[in-house]
């Protein structure tokens, strides 16, 4: 019995590997975007892995996978009598216990295709469709750098829409004096390049993550919701189908509990993590932290602790937003070290995905580093005598009008709301709260609009420009709904006071 398992699965390895092998080649053959495919060149002395040697490898592969998984499965039992007795584990024991379980699981589904004849053949697409099919014990150290990097690009793109959501937003809420802009300035064009990002800096900008700021997770739109939970990994197939089914407001309820009970998880996470000596951590368990909390798992060993470390300090401070680590990570690695830390078939691997992820900071500084070094000595010489060519000029020029006419707008909307300071200290709070009162319903909230009418009536003499209180309450305009609550609206009036 033992030698026809190992056969079908050798027989659903060999077919897995042929159609990885195909549908690589027939990657490769249609590539044809800037030289990215090189043929390898043959070896002297290389000679070519006979079928009798491969299959043995396989064999052993299989073999060590499933001894190895027998181990885990009989200390899983130890553990689960321990809990029984009731004995606290420890957090890599709680761990293993939990990573076991679901390699258990996985084996009914991966059985299917071993019990019924011809099966394995679909066992390619079913790889495809579902990577986290095989036990993570069947899983080689490659494969699994491969499902990160990959996880990694998939992230990055998404990742990039929210850095400009969260960018525009806290450049239209905060009052950007000379001083403020100096201390943001700088993080947000290290968080836009991939750089090194502290506690320090991440503290900078938790202002605006509070609830009375513009990135409160009660103030998130549902696309930006179902981003981050993309991100975060649980925008699961239910989630897909509830998006469908259900209105967007009811929707957005529902991924930002999902998003509250994952918050509320990880911060559990954190305190364990947190009794634990991040020194006495192997490189394997160091990845894998970061890994989980999103943040860069490629570095060196110091490098990852004092991610870890930031994180920690970050999540348990009470005094700062527990979603705040949704939009910004630690990160002690700059991603210009990135690429020398992936081996070469790594790189070729991210080179081939360009159609996806054209987008992703790694695939484009990979993509830049490789132009690089394939110019010669003279050609740059040559560049340097030359100087910039006049397209690079042209579209230097549109890029600078571009931030110009952007800065204009922000500098517009900066005296806008100066203007209706001063228009605000000729009456006071109370009297626009209680205009706010007349026109709360049940609920205590005010559409915008009407109570955008209701103060251009009650301060028709003072308010010239109609414009400036319209820029004023347009920050609390969502997705989702054009509503706001009381403590919102005084905290806004109080806020615009101050800064006039």
């Amino acid at each position: 019995m033992a030698a026809i398992l190992i056969c079908a699965q050798g027989h659903a390895q060999f077919t897995c590997r042929l159609w990885v092998f195909l549908r690589d080649m027939f990657a490769r053959g249609n590539s044809h975007t800037h030289g990215l495919w090189r043929r390898k060149k043959p070896l002297a002395n290389q000679q070519q892995q006979t079928l009798r040697a491969w299959l043995w490898d396989q064999a052993l592969h299989l073999w060590h996978g499933s001894r190895l998984l027998a181990v885990n499965a009989r200390t899983a039992w130890r553990l689960r009598n321990q809990v029984a007795n009731g004995q606290k584990l420890t957090r890599r024991e709680r761990q293993l216990l939990e990573t076991t379980a679901k390699d258990l699981v996985r084996l009914l589904p991966f059985s299917v295709f071993l019990i019924i004849p011809g099966a394995e053949l679909l066992l390619p697409v079913a790889l495809t469709l579902f990577p986290t099919l095989i036990p993570s014990t069947f899983t080689t150290d490659e494969q699994r750098r491969r499902q990160l990097i990959l996880r990694n690009l998939e992230h990055s793109v998404v990742r990039r829409r929210l850095l400009e959501h969260m960018v525009a937003r806290t450049l239209v809420y905060e009052s950007l004096s000379d001083d403020v802009s100096k201390s943001i300035t700088p993080v947000f064009r290290s968080l836009a390049r991939g750089g090194i990002i502290g506690a320090k800096d991440i503290r900078r900008l938790s202002v605006s993550f509070e609830d009375d700021g513009p990135l409160a997770i009660q103030k998130l739109p549902r696309y930006i919701l179902r981003e981050l939970c993309q991100v975060m990994g649980i925008y699961t197939w239910s989630a897909w189908l509830e998006g469908l089914l259900l209105p967007r407001a009811m929707h957005a309820v529902r991924l930002r509990f999902i998003l509250q009970q994952t918050l509320e998880k990880r911060e559990e996470d954190d305190r364990c993590l947190a009794e634990v000596d991040l020194n006495a951590l192997t490189p394997r368990e160091l990845e894998r932290e970061n890994e989980r909390r999103r943040m860069r798992w490629l570095g060196d060993e110091s490098n990852l602790r004092v991610q870890l470390r930031d994180w920690l300090e970050l999540s348990l401070d009470q005094d700062i937003p527990n979603h705040v680590l949704l939009f910004l990570r630690p990160c002690a690695t700059d991603l210009e070290a990135v690429p020398a830390l992936l081996t070469q078939d790594e790189r070729d691997h991210i080179l081939r995905l360009q159609g996806r992820f054209v987008d992703s900071q790694l695939h484009e500084w990979i993509h830049q580093t490789i132009d690089r070094s394939a110019r010669s000595p003279k050609d740059e010489e040559s560049d340097l005598e030359t100087g910039m060519m006049q397209e690079d000029i042209e579209s230097l020029k549109e890029h600078v009008e571009e931030v110009r006419h952007e800065v204009g707008e922000i500098e517009a909307t900066k005296e806008q709301l100066k203007d209706f300071g001063q228009v605000l200290k000729s009456t006071s709070d109370d009297e626009l709260l209680t205009l706010f009162d007349t026109l709360a319903d049940d609920k205590g909230v005010v559409e915008i609009p009407a109570l955008e009418e209701k103060i251009q009536q009650h301060l028709k003499d003072e308010l010239r420009d109609a414009s400036a209180l319209h820029v004023f309450l347009e920050s609390f305009y969502t997705e989702d709904t054009a509503h706001i609550s009381r403590a919102d609206f005084a905290a806004a009036l109080s806020r615009c006071r101050q800064d006039c």
